[in-house]
């Protein structure tokens, strides 16, 4: 039985879903929720740990910054794991009910979870202020993944500079583009994960 364990434990780590790209310089993600992760987020998907930790799990990418848009509506308000993020929208901001937060976060010891990253009006302050900080001079050097959630990683928008990654990896397929980086009136990104099915090259 312990042998068979063993051999079963292998096969579900192979399951587990991944970014398949080893270096992103900013991961935004539409959307956290209790319904995606007890975390928030999936920790070895995003590469945090609860106490906001960078890249603490071996073998998966390193992110170097993590944007988060918004909260799922299936989360209720409950928005812990937004302590892992960098930097936030004040539209998930505004949608925390902090009571449920609290306790979450407290009954579970990890308080660093709810901590409240900086955060901006819109998507493209939030995007722009962390560019500079990856460590790159030339800003067009900055590679991005823009998923909807942790739990839904087979389709991404990607960065076109990664597009010789994704062109060398054999899981990955190019469903669409180049497409434009679009923001709406409002400095917001317009939604995008209607309808794919696979990983997307932006």
């Amino acid at each position: 039985m312990e042998q068979r364990e063993e051999e079963l434990l292998v096969l579900v780590k192979s399951w587990q879903g991944h970014i398949p790209i080893p270096h992103v310089d900013i991961l935004i993600l539409d959307e956290i929720g209790k319904n995606i992760s007890g975390a928030g987020m999936d920790t070895k998907v995003a590469n945090r740990s609860v106490t906001g930790l960078a890249n603490c799990w071996p073998g998966t990418p390193i992110i170097e910054r993590i944007f988060v848009r918004d909260i799922s509506s299936n989360s209720y308000g409950n928005a812990v794991g937004l302590g892992m993020a960098d930097v936030i929208s004040d539209r998930l901001l505004h949608k925390i009910d902090w009571k449920p937060t609290r306790i979450n976060s407290l009954t579970a010891s990890t308080p660093a979870a709810i901590r409240t990253p900086v955060h901006f009006a819109a998507d493209r302050d939030c995007i722009e202020v962390m560019m500079p900080t990856v460590g790159k001079l030339d800003m067009a050097d900055v590679t991005f993944c823009r998923i909807r959630n942790t739990m839904e990683v087979n389709r991404a928008l990607v960065s076109e500079n990664l597009l010789p990654q994704i062109k060398a990896n054999p899981i990955c397929e190019i469903l669409d583009g180049p497409l434009p980086f679009e923001f709406d009136t409002a400095g917001d990104l317009t939604e995008v994960f209607r309808g794919a099915e696979d990983l997307v090259h932006a």
